[in-house]
């Protein structure tokens, strides 16, 4: 795996992140607001995150993981 294939799974990874996040949140706080907030904050940066992945599309990373317009699009 190298550099543009970490671009093209950024999405993933900031989704895979900002879950982490809120389970660490919702674990010591238990606050539905801040739970709120960090869930629209993290698919915010997953969405902004889709621009720089539309320059390396399509980029096939593993076998069954492709980058492509369909998949950027879902």
């Amino acid at each position: 795996m190298n550099g543009n294939d970490l671009i093209a799974i950024l999405p993933f990874l900031v989704v895979r992140g900002t879950v982490r996040i809120i389970i660490l949140g919702i674990a010591l706080y238990r606050n539905h607001q801040l739970t709120a907030f960090l869930s629209l904050l993290g698919l915010t940066l997953s969405l902004v995150a889709i621009g720089p992945v539309s320059y390396a599309a399509p980029r096939q990373v593993t076998p069954l993981f492709v980058i492509d317009g369909y998949a950027l699009f879902y």
